[in-house]
């Protein structure tokens, strides 16, 4: 088997491979900048887009009998722009929880939201300022802060 194998690729003909030259070009294709756009954006927290990440975490060895516990993130970056030289970013922080132990419990966890407000036209700095509030919705004692 292995033999055939090996008179087959040596059948095969070769063919030469030619390594094409890639011509400067004065100016980048507008889907080149288009990307590198999209990509600084995607790392920008202040940039005006609405964004919904997701993050779930889970939890090894919780409680006296080490269950696993399971915890998903979401967390909406909402702008808003309140006149033409400032934008207000809102930040909701939701998680939806699971404690196996002691006592089982499954909800949401206290809400805690950011605002940042930061300049509309920056360039070289990207920077906000601004409040955290924490509000006590938390669906289960265990879950949330007591507060």
């Amino acid at each position: 088997m292995l033999a055939l194998a090996g008179l087959l690729l040596a059948a095969m003909p070769a063919a030469k491979v030619h390594a094409q030259q890639a011509t400067p070009t004065a100016e980048p294709s507008a889907s080149t900048v288009a990307n590198q756009d999209l990509a600084k954006s995607t790392h920008n927290p202040f940039e005006d887009s609405i964004k919904m990440p997701f993050q779930s975490t889970t939890g090894f060895s919780i409680g006296p009998h080490h269950n696993a516990g399971e915890s998903l993130n979401i967390e909406p970056l909402i702008p808003v722009r309140p006149n033409s030289q400032w934008d207000l970013i809102t930040q909701p922080n939701l998680t939806v929880t699971y404690l196996p132990s002691p006592h089982e419990q499954y909800g949401l966890q206290d809400v805690q939201t950011s605002f940042f407000l930061t300049p509309h036209n920056a360039h070289e700095w990207l920077w906000g300022i601004g409040p955290i509030f924490q509000f006590p919705t938390a669906t289960a004692t265990e879950l949330g802060t007591g507060r």
